[in-house]
């Protein structure tokens, strides 16, 4: 009757020697725990314990057993010691100084459940060799890793910090944070950088605008920039998406909201304002299509000078002629102590530079 229920259960996959031999291991071990139980083998003889576990375990990993030296000869027919010496051979060959590297350098990937996380998490634990500590450095490492700033900032104000608690805290924020966007009518998560083109005057990118929910439909008490009507939170819901401007001819707007001058003067460049979204916050960057340069006046020493706008400059830089006007006997000098160089790395010859 037990050979009978026991073939209709299926056995652990075998053992796989090449790649990550640890990992396999230990998933191979825990499939035989289960099978053990469930085929009723954990009472029968010992002899026949290590037979049906050596079936399992593959003809590759079988070839691997028959090389392993045992202190008494019965041992090779004793299922613990079997699993005991695998135990050796597997995990002995996994680098625990690189493995516990892998294990510190693990984040929670962009579209990945705190779930998957800290499953992954466990994972590599089991090759790291924690010991008593592995609770705590899992608790760590979830507090580090995770992606979600509010919910690690709440963590870090705790004192005494379980595990459990912390996974309590992640999986509750995360589905909370769904259930907010499921009410604010939200699409999903913006991109981590989005890149929209505007006019001159130019106006916030409509490709993935980042909801903000409320509980309750925030664009119901203010008209839309767009469209200048009233509607969801949701792109789609403007009735401008997708939408040519009569009067500039871009996209996604109405002409009676346009905030375009119409079209540019004869012989200047189009310039363009390149919105940058990183988690909600907007980075402007002005682009021209001619090689202009830019400049602007400063005052030095009460008097007006004419600097060039250089945002990858690290000093700067006055003509003898700028300098004299601003100190007529150069008192404010002293040699230069540092060595100029240009952007293509020719040097720079200066014989003064000013105090700090």
């Amino acid at each position: 009757m037990m050979a009978t229920s026991a073939s209709n259960i299926p056995v652990p996959a075998p053992l796989k020697l090449g790649g990550d031999i640890a990992a396999d291991w230990e998933r191979f071990k825990t499939e035989w725990g289960n099978y053990e139980i469930a085929a009723d083998l954990v009472d029968v003889a010992a002899k026949k314990r290590a037979a049906v576990f050596l079936a399992c375990i593959g003809s590759a990993a079988y070839g691997v057993f028959r090389t392993f030296k045992f202190d008494n000869a019965d041992d090779t027919a004793d299922v613990d010691k079997i699993i005991e010496a695998f135990q050796k051979h597997c995990i002995g060959e996994a680098n625990i100084t690189y493995e516990r590297y892998v294990f510190h350098q693990r984040v929670q990937q962009p579209s990945e459940t705190f779930d998957d996380f800290l499953s992954d998490l466990r994972k590599m634990a089991r090759t790291c060799d924690f010991g008593q500590l592995e609770d705590s450095l899992i608790r760590d490492r979830v507090v580090i890793g995770i992606r979600d700033e509010p919910t690690r900032r709440r963590l870090l104000q705790v004192k005494k910090l379980s595990l459990r608690d912390a996974i309590d805290a992640c999986k509750a924020s995360e589905a909370t944070s769904r259930r907010l966007r499921v009410m604010g009518g939200g699409t999903g998560e913006v991109d981590a950088l989005s890149q929209s083109s505007s006019s001159s005057k130019g106006r916030r990118s409509a490709s993935k605008p980042r909801s903000r929910p409320t509980g309750r439909d925030a664009s119901s008490h203010r008209r839309c920039r767009y469209c200048d009507g009233q509607h969801g939170d949701a792109k789609e819901s403007c009735p401008a998406y997708g939408q040519k401007c009569r009067k500039c001819g871009k996209l996604h707007h109405f002409a009676k909201v346009c905030k375009s001058s119409g079209t540019s003067s004869a012989g200047a460049a189009p310039r363009h304002r390149q919105v940058y979204q990183i988690d909600g916050e907007e980075l402007l960057a002005l682009h021209t299509t001619d090689k202009q340069r830019a400049y602007c006046h400063l005052t030095v020493e009460g008097r007006s000078v004419k600097f060039l706008l250089d945002c990858g400059a690290t000093v700067n830089v006055l003509g003898l002629e700028d300098a004299v006007a601003i100190s007529p006997n150069l008192a404010a000098l002293k040699p230069a102590a540092t060595k100029l160089t240009m952007f293509d790395s020719s040097e720079l010859k200066n014989s003064r530079c000013a105090h700090s």
